[in-house]
């Protein structure tokens, strides 16, 4: 199978981001994947994400950090899209609400930036569990759709265009965009 090209996927443990991860290795695509610890580190392995059909051959991780977004620059360049799906942690450490939003809109802006300077990123796809930059003037949000990634040739089994449609008509109703 002829590759697709090579996109990141950051925050690539969580739910989201490795379904997604199955689903572009399994369109043909390359990816470069972030997790915030390194394999060795982390609470659990990353064998579930290895062990994906066609992951050896086109699966590239990465350790970056939301709190450190220069550390995605490697992970990004050379990627023609990114997905960016990581989002801070801390909830469980009663980390006051804005230090979250803080961190969240830090790493998404640097990482925005690491897009610009690849001069390869012609696209992000920007997925979050609440908006942080929601509120910072001059930035718009797009119209979201799943049918944006149909447009770029993904193809969904499984309802996952009717999940991110339902996740994002959820996410309006709560006024998080």
């Amino acid at each position: 199978m002829e590759g697709k090209g090579m996109v990141c996927v950051t925050g690539g443990t969580g739910f989201v981001a490795s379904w997604l991860i199955m689903r572009l290795l399994e369109q043909g695509y390359t990816v470069r994947t972030t997790v915030r610890s390194k394999p060795t580190e982390g609470k659990r392995g990353i064998g579930y994400l290895t062990d994906l059909p066609g992951a050896r051959e086109r699966l590239q991780i990465f350790h970056a950090d939301l709190d450190r977004p220069d550390s995605f620059n490697e992970a990004i360049e050379g990627c023609t899209g990114v997905f960016h799906v990581a989002h801070p942690t801390g909830f469980t450490k009663k980390e006051p609400e804005e230090m979250v939003i803080k961190r969240a809109t830090e790493g998404t802006i640097g990482i925005l930036q690491a897009c610009l300077n690849s001069k390869t990123a012609k696209r992000v796809v920007y997925l979050h569990p609440f908006h942080p930059l929601k509120g910072i003037q001059g930035f718009k949000i797009g119209s979201l759709s799943s049918k944006k990634l149909l447009e770029c040739e993904f193809k969904f089994n499984y309802g996952l265009g009717d999940m991110f449609d339902g996740a994002i008509q959820s996410y309006k109703e709560k006024d998080f965009f």
